[in-house]
């Protein structure tokens, strides 16, 4: 209900949260991290993966642990 009305609007329902997100903030958002996960791979091929917190701390300062998550869903 919430969340299909939002995404009709062009947003990103977070209502577990009560936010509400721009998609076109979220696609950006979620682009640059994508890059930067890309990157990460590309420079150290032999690690796992980039830190969930290393990448919310760089692109999303200040914001809730949550809102990385909803932006990886």
């Amino acid at each position: 209900e919430i969340a299909v009305a939002a995404r009709d609007a062009g947003f990103v329902a977070a209502p577990e949260h009560r936010w509400l997100l721009s998609r076109t903030w979220c696609d950006s958002a979620a682009a640059q991290i994508t890059a930067a996960v890309h990157e990460f791979h590309r420079q150290q091929p032999l690690q796992p993966g980039a830190k969930k917190e290393e990448l919310r701390s760089r692109y999303l300062p200040d914001s809730p642990p949550f809102l990385l998550e909803t932006l990886l869903a």
